[in-house]
């Protein structure tokens, strides 16, 4: 009498067991094999660059401890449960849109869009506290549609929506500090730096030179400022 520990449903759904000695073999009947207790999730994402805002698809697959697909397969048990969906970077809440997904006997293609770029981004999927971790993902700025115009105590923070779905992208954080009327009677005056980035639609700076040598006019409802030059 032996044991024999059987971990792998297997690409024919069934095992066998084979005994031999001294010329004679005997194969048993197939053993149906289904997989064990849900233990992880393989989060498999696009190999290459991804655009911000673009939808790109990710397999999410449960697993057995022994990577056996959680499915129905000679009697197992599915799972069909929702993941919760977000990003590994600190501070990149809200950047990944939709936030959970639901599998169906054990695995799902979710359509998926990150607005956050450009970085390096990890996808995290949770159900119970049962994780899985994707490949990292290579995201890139889309094209030129915004200016963004930045002054102390503002700082850029593209790719961050507002709201599900997301619709509104604020694209910093922060506000402008108080600032003294700058007239030249305590001294020569002297304007407040100011700075204007060219962003894609979701508030990342744009990688192209789009506005570079065009004319950007920049003006101020304050009535009595100097006129302020246009950059170029």
């Amino acid at each position: 009498t032996s044991q024999m520990v059987l971990k792998t449903v297997g690409p024919t759904e069934n095992q066998t067991i084979t005994a031999e000695y001294n010329g004679q073999q005997n194969t048993s009947p197939s053993i149906r094999v289904r997989h064990t207790d849900l233990h992880h999730f393989d989060v498999v994402a696009p190999g290459g660059s991804v655009l911000a805002g673009e939808y790109f698809d990710v397999t999410i697959q449960a697993r057995d401890v022994y990577g056996n697909l959680c499915d129905d397969t000679n009697g197992g048990e599915s799972f069909d449960g929702t993941v919760q969906i977000s990003e590994t970077t600190p501070g990149t809440s809200n950047t990944v849109y939709p936030t959970q997904y639901s599998l169906s006997n054990g695995e799902v293609l979710a359509s998926l869009r990150i607005f956050k770029a450009p970085n390096t981004e990890v996808l995290k999927v949770d159900s119970g506290g049962v994780t899985g971790i994707s490949n990292s993902i290579s995201m890139q700025p889309n094209e030129f549609k915004r200016l963004l115009v930045l002054t102390s105590g503002m700082n850029q923070n593209g790719g961050v929506f507002t709201a599900q779905p997301p619709s509104e992208f604020l694209m910093y954080t922060g506000m402008p500090v108080t600032r003294v009327v700058n007239d030249g009677t305590a001294g020569p005056a002297a304007g407040y730096t100011f700075t204007v980035l060219s962003c894609d639609d979701y508030g990342n700076v744009t990688q192209s030179a789009d506005v570079l040598g065009h004319t950007v006019t920049v003006s101020t409802n304050d009535p009595h400022a100097p006129a302020i030059p246009n950059l170029y």
